[in-house]
């Protein structure tokens, strides 16, 4: 009972905040709305405590819990001490980054818990309100990039459940994804104002995806200096292809270099790494090596299991398998409307904007990373989940609003 009363307590003191936020970056009549997003987001980050303790105890979200709680017992002594054999290359599985990245983590959640009295349910409100502020910066870039398909935007953003979920728990994942938020508002509004401030706030939160996530940083940094190249370019296009290449360039160029840069290996590691685990959901996948052509070959195999896994055939193993399966239909026909449309040429193409070629790379990237490394549907699935909506906005971008709109008869 105690625990309810806190957690209704606490939700009302959060409404309040939610309200002046939503007066400050939007307008008085969207607070409902937000509201209503963020209780959405609450009730998913609470289901997806209950889903892992159920089903995995010692999962990462309740480790975090735990670790916090004994932080507070022994007044965080011992919260620096680390294995002396440890080293600072950003990608290693052994460095300090790593280990200190899940530190951050149990400090949070005890810090916390001082303010709901240990209760993991009751964190999980102020845990959704600090990812919240980011995920806003983000639907902000949304709107800057392309106001007309806001309300869609919106509904997507912070509606789609596979997203919503993923990003709710208390993990990693809701953080990274409010950095992300910080990252491509700021870096837009720099691009439009030119305020220094902006630039700063842009790369502080690519340090902040650097220390949390590596491949998160590192792909957002690329993205970055593209964007800041290009601008005044005028043959946008062909720059960013030559850009890839390069960076394909560089990437076995770097497979040849220093063990702090190694990128390839890193990724090596990291598919092993996995692969130890023997998980049930493993799928098909090329081991790498450092010859370029398991790297395609994985990239292939990559692919396919983040776009059509699980298969028809595989969805009758569990109702979860056929909800992922539903999502992958989502995106497919999503991308079939694309085509579609840029046959008709109903409107003119997103991919006019640089934003949304900048969001197509970002996404190209972390897919790759992703399906080069994970070798486990239930991974996948939580890892592509934030790449997987700003894929998602982008694609909605060629259906033409006006039959968007009879479709959504909400206006935002």
């Amino acid at each position: 009972m105690t625990e309810i009363i806190l957690f209704s307590s606490y939700l009302a003191l959060i409404s309040y905040f939610i309200y002046y936020l939503s007066r400050k970056l939007f307008s008085k009549h969207l607070f409902l709305w937000i509201f209503f997003a963020f209780l959405y987001k609450v009730i998913l980050g609470c289901i997806y405590g209950a889903f892992y303790k159920n089903q995995i105890p010692n999962a990462d979200t309740w480790s975090f819990f735990f670790n916090g709680l004994k932080l507070n017992q022994s007044n965080w002594q011992n919260i620096f001490n680390v294995d002396s054999n440890m080293n600072f290359r950003l990608f290693s599985a052994n460095s300090y980054f790593n280990y200190y990245r899940y530190v951050v983590m149990d400090a949070l959640s005890a810090i916390l818990s001082l303010l709901s009295g240990s209760r993991y349910y009751v964190n999980v409100i102020f845990f959704n309100f600090i990812t919240l502020i980011g995920i806003l910066r983000l639907y902000l870039f949304f709107i800057n990039l392309n106001p007309s398909y806001k309300t869609a935007f919106f509904l997507i953003l912070f509606f789609f459940p596979p997203f919503v979920f993923w990003t709710s728990g208390f993990h990693r994942d809701g953080l990274l994804v409010s950095a992300l938020g910080f990252f491509l508002f700021n870096l837009q509004m720099f691009l439009s104002s030119r305020k220094v401030v902006n630039l700063l706030i842009a790369f502080a939160s690519v340090g902040l995806m650097l220390f949390m996530r590596s491949f998160w940083g590192v792909s957002s940094l690329i993205v970055a200096i593209i964007w800041l190249t290009i601008i005044n370019s005028r043959q946008k296009r062909i720059f960013i292809a030559l850009s890839i290449l390069f960076l394909i360039f560089l990437l076995f160029l770097f497979g040849h270099a220093s063990r702090c840069i190694n990128i390839l290996n890193s990724l090596v590691e990291k598919q092993q790494a996995f692969l130890s685990l023997h998980g049930n959901s493993e799928l098909p996948m090329t081991r790498l090596s450092k010859e370029p052509m398991s790297f395609l070959m994985a990239f292939l195999d990559g692919m396919r299991n983040l776009l059509f896994k699980p298969s028809l055939n595989q969805i009758s193993k569990s109702p979860l398998y056929f909800l992922v399966f539903l999502e992958n239909c989502f995106v497919e026909l999503l991308f079939c409307g694309a085509i579609f449309y840029s046959i008709k040429k109903r409107i003119i193409s997103p991919l006019s904007k640089v934003g949304n070629n900048m969001l197509l790379l970002l996404v190209l990237i972390n897919y790759s990373i992703i399906g080069v490394t994970v070798p486990f549907l239930g991974a996948i699935v939580r890892y592509k989940a934030p790449f997987e909506i700003l894929l998602i906005m982008v694609l909605v971008q060629f259906i033409p609003i006006k039959s968007l709109n009879k479709l959504i008869t909400l206006k935002i």
